[in-house]
């Protein structure tokens, strides 16, 4: 079947957040696939992709796994004791250059002392020492992950949390990000004088950056203060580095299939941004 844009039959209001659908099947195409799951801002639903296309968008509600309808992983088992590299590589699959983990075994390997600065991984949740932040981190872990037991997912009470500086390469990366540009834009003036909500979540867009986007595509972004002299705002970027078996793209079911057998562990990330309040104006 040709590949053709079609437009929707319905608009999208560009203030509300929605989520893509994928019908699935075995004739559902590699480029639906891609977009099962992924959200988007109401301006930036992308058309269907072909002619007969039986994919839905609907409204997010902010929490993927009641938007997501239930199904059955399809990717088939590794074993107990696979070659992660040799399973991408017969896969034909370029996954680890868009592995979130990749980001950080660069920025924490000692020879790349520039990539990151003062980048901090705490073992577990409770060594960061900071009960209101640890209650946050839990409930967004099992609001995320309690769903998935059923499909045989391992249950995650607890994972390693990195904490990346602002002056960290990936804080820097983010900062001057298109993406970043965009949220201040779309938030200039709620930000400047503080009538804006203290969570939100940005979409880091492909175009933009493929390693943002692979890694932290639906991220929640939060902490909003200025510094005592406004010239810079600070907020960080959160997200938690775990797998949905309901997703159908390709490179999420095999990592979903090497996280249920132990052979790829989950974390958190906290990344800390300091933007100049120029970016305001």
């Amino acid at each position: 079947m040709s590949k053709c844009p079609i437009p929707w039959d319905k608009t999208f209001d560009k203030d509300k957040k929605y989520i893509w659908i994928s019908e699935t099947g075995k004739n559902t195409c590699d480029d639906c696939k891609s977009l099962d799951g992924k959200v988007f801002s109401g301006d930036k639903v992308p058309l269907r992709t072909h002619p007969n296309c039986k994919c839905e968008v609907k409204e997010y509600t902010g929490n993927q796994k009641n938007d997501l309808p239930e199904r059955l992983p399809t990717v088939t088992s590794f074993g107990k004791k696979p070659d992660v590299s040799s399973v991408v590589v017969s896969l034909g699959l370029n996954f680890i250059k868009y592995d979130a983990n990749n980001l950080f075994q660069i920025g924490l390997n000692k020879g790349n002392a520039n990539y990151l600065k003062d980048t901090i991984k705490y073992e577990t949740i409770s060594d960061l020492k900071s009960p209101e932040l640890e209650k946050a981190i839990r409930k967004r872990i099992k609001d995320e992950t309690e769903e998935l037991i059923k499909y045989g997912m391992p249950r995650i009470k607890d994972c390693p949390v990195y904490v990346f500086n602002d002056n960290s390469a990936l804080s820097q990366k983010i900062v001057n990000s298109k993406t970043i540009d965009n949220f201040l834009r779309k938030n200039r003036n709620n930000i400047r004088f503080f009538n804006f909500a203290q969570q939100g979540h940005i979409d880091f867009e492909k175009e933009d950056d493929n390693n943002l986007y692979f890694a932290l595509h639906g991220a929640d972004i939060k902490g909003f203060h200025f510094d005592k002299q406004r010239k810079y705002f600070y907020c960080r970027v959160e997200d938690f580095y775990n797998f949905d078996p309901r997703k159908t793209d390709f490179p999420n079911q095999v990592g979903a299939e090497l996280q249920k057998n132990g052979h790829l562990k989950p974390y958190y990330l906290i990344i800390l941004l300091k933007i100049p309040v120029d970016k305001l104006y």
